[in-house]
């Protein structure tokens, strides 16, 4: 079943971005990147998930704040790295209002 994905990154340097479209070319899935920070991925073996995609990228990128967005038939779902303290919760309006 086919997949599709929204990476969002913050900050990463162009040379982490390399990294990405390098792990994105060996794994054999398709992408859209004219937007810095910003990628469309089409998985077409469904191979991926958005917690395993966002664990990939910590290898290249770590540290570095992170969205993962999961579309496919079976349902959406999501996977993130970011603050999540009491006073600083990135992700505190996806999993209230996103559903």
């Amino acid at each position: 079943m086919t997949k599709r994905f929204i990476i969002a990154l913050a900050s990463a340097t162009p040379e982490q971005e390399r990294g990405v479209q390098d792990w994105i070319l060996k794994n054999g899935v398709g992408w859209w990147h004219w937007l810095p920070g910003f990628w469309l991925i089409v998985d077409p073996q469904g191979l991926f998930s958005a917690s395993a995609m966002r664990d990939h990228l910590d290898l290249i990128l770590p540290g570095v704040h992170k969205l993962v967005l999961e579309f496919s038939e079976a349902g959406d779902t999501w996977a993130g790295f970011g603050p999540t303290g009491n006073k600083r919760d990135m992700f505190e309006w996806i999993r209230s209002t996103w559903k």
